[in-house]
């Protein structure tokens, strides 16, 4: 199984589970704590960019975060796109403005919109 770990964050704890588990795990951040040299002796392939819409993700089984903020909504976006699995452990930040006055937005009512099968 090939994995997508999603804003692992300068030390991508998860990528490095996962790819421990014999699993071909890439890891994604804008920034990590060291280089790739020490992630690939660790089985886990390290890509130093941003998520964004338009994101190939066609060589992957499945695509996981956990909590990558900004990166949410394009996530789910682009794997209902491409229709790929995915699993995020959502966050309360970077959530789109409530549209609703005065209620404050939750992912939980934004993600249906996106994907209909959450």
């Amino acid at each position: 199984m090939s994995i997508l770990d999603v804003g692992a964050g300068d030390i991508p704890y998860s990528s490095i589970l996962l790819g421990d588990s014999k699993q071909s795990v890439t890891t994604m951040d804008r920034k990590f704590e060291f280089g790739p040299d020490v992630l690939e002796r660790l089985n886990v392939e390290q890509k130093v960019e941003y998520f964004t819409n338009g994101t190939d993700i066609s060589k992957y089984d499945l695509v996981v975060g956990q909590r990558p903020c900004s990166a949410i909504e394009k996530m789910v976006k682009e794997c209902v796109k491409q229709n790929k699995p995915y699993f995020i452990e959502l966050c309360n930040c970077h959530i789109p403005p409530s549209k609703t006055p005065g209620k404050p937005a939750v992912w939980s009512e934004i993600l249906p919109e996106i994907d209909s099968y959450v």
